[in-house]
């Protein structure tokens, strides 16, 4: 995003043309583990390079992150030990309070999700995960 935001000419391709290429031993190819809360803080940093590059995009991209969080909560739920799972979910939970605030336009249901994250993490994660919502 950083190199996009920095171009001064951009050509989209209207043919799909991603290849992608998993390597024995990377991360996306293991179980879950708190290495993977490295997305939610690489998100983070999108979010705070917006708010000053990109205003216009903040509550889309915090939205996004709130999201991931709940994401991320629900899968250290199913898959972590309770250590681990402590871990996650309380560095989840505060990542949502620092970044709830505006969210812009959304549909109710969205609304819904995030003001529950908001309110009791947990228990969001635990109802979508109930639900089959996120997986």
């Amino acid at each position: 995003y950083q190199i996009i935001a920095n171009c001064q000419k951009l050509a989209h391709v209207d043919r799909p043309m991603y290849f992608y290429f998993q390597r024995e031993g990377s991360i996306m190819g293991q179980g879950y583990s708190l290495k993977r809360l490295d997305a939610v803080e690489a998100k983070c940093q999108r979010l705070e390079y917006l708010e000053q590059e990109f205003p216009d995009l903040v509550d889309l991209a915090r939205r996004d992150l709130v999201f991931t969080c709940i994401y991320h909560g629900q899968l250290a739920l199913r898959n972590l030990d309770n250590t681990n799972k402590k871990t996650a979910l309380s560095t989840l939970k505060s990542t949502v309070k620092k970044y709830t605030g505006s969210f812009g336009d959304m549909p109710t249901t969205h609304k819904l999700w995030l003001l529950l994250a908001k309110l009791n993490f947990r228990l969001c994660c635990r109802v979508r995960g109930f639900l089959g919502i996120g997986y």
